[in-house]
């Protein structure tokens, strides 16, 4: 057993948490990376953005349900961008 203060304790295993989530982040941004950097994800990409990303998310008649979900959608993609770059702009990806 460490001789560890329980404070130091919860900070040592919240820091080892944050590595590991940080490193399954980085390992979840090389696989989006794969994915998309083929030339049908790039098409994918392209299409998701023009239909999702760049339409508004309430139109006329809309109710709050339909909103949410088209907000949703726009997040996916978002994220999915967020991870390509992230992967672009980690000096410790082996490309």
């Amino acid at each position: 057993m460490d001789n560890l203060h329980p404070i130091d304790q919860w900070d040592e295993d919240g820091r080892k948490q944050a590595e590991k989530a940080h490193d399954q982040a980085l390992m979840d941004a090389a696989v989006i990376f794969s994915v998309f950097s083929s030339s049908q994800g790039q098409l994918l990409i392209s299409k998701w953005k023009d239909s999702l990303i760049k339409v508004p998310s309430a139109t006329h008649g809309m109710d709050q349900l339909s909103i949410g979900l088209v907000e949703g959608e726009k997040t996916f993609i978002r994220k999915i961008l967020t991870a390509i770059d992230m992967h672009d702009t980690n000096p410790t990806n082996e490309k």
